[in-house]
């Protein structure tokens, strides 16, 4: 078989798999990688910490043994936006271990958590009354009866680009205007059929406006459909 450098992110993932209840064959077909190297990296994770064997030459001992890493999986798991500073003074005080900032970049890119763009939950979500909400919808309302409603709203800058080229070591220029000039809000109700009703007001939309979009536009508009 021809060598093929598999990314760490990929053994992380299959170790996760397994932990979620995946077998092998299943991570094999998903994955496209082999038996004998999800065992390996299992055996790794399991001995060392990491996905990535120690090097046999390797002169200074590790930092973080497998404990520790659990642990600050499980710290960034509750605290994902801690910044690199913030869990190496964690590790001094918790831990009792001095690790730089660039080792601690190196070592938790190697365990695949890498930096990405956040995705904020609200606190006051409540997973079981969200479960709770699904059933009754799903046993008392059919698709055809689900009417979407969202504001959106647009303005003079909103078809700016933010990303150029330019040569290396020189800034990306283009000269544009820069007044946002008038302000739209659109207010749509989407359903399975495609768009029931539709607003553009002027500005931003306030409670009253809305209420007025829903009671005029969309419930009248529905009872006067029906009424044929």
């Amino acid at each position: 078989m021809v060598f093929r450098k598999i990314d760490p992110g990929i053994k992380w993932r299959t170790i996760e798999l397994l932990e979620d209840g995946w077998g092998e064959d299943e991570i094999i077909l998903a994955l496209n990688v082999s038996r004998d190297s999800i065992r390996r990296w299992t055996a790794y994770a399991e001995q060392h910490g990491s996905v990535v064997p120690p090097h046999p030459h390797q002169g200074r001992p590790r930092l973080l043994n497998a404990t520790i890493i659990e642990d600050m999986r499980s710290l960034l798991l509750d605290l994902p936006s801690l910044y690199l500073d913030e869990i190496v003074a964690w590790l001094a005080v918790v831990h009792d271990i001095s690790i730089s900032v660039g080792a601690l970049h190196n070592t938790l890119s190697a365990i695949g958590l890498i930096y990405k763009r956040l995705h904020k939950s609200a606190a006051q979500r409540d997973p079981a009354l969200c479960a709770m909400w699904r059933a009754t919808t799903t046993l008392n309302y059919a698709a055809a009866q689900y009417v979407f409603i969202d504001e959106s709203s647009f303005d003079g800058r909103n078809l700016e680009r933010d990303y150029g080229r330019a040569a290396v070591g020189q800034r990306a220029n283009e000269v544009m205007p820069h007044e946002r000039g008038q302000r739209y809000s659109l207010l749509p109700a989407l359903t399975l059929d495609g768009y029931i009703a539709t607003r553009v007001v002027s500005g931003s939309v306030n409670g009253l406006e809305f209420y007025d979009f829903v009671a005029r536009d969309l419930v009248c508009s529905e009872l006067i459909l029906s009424a044929f």
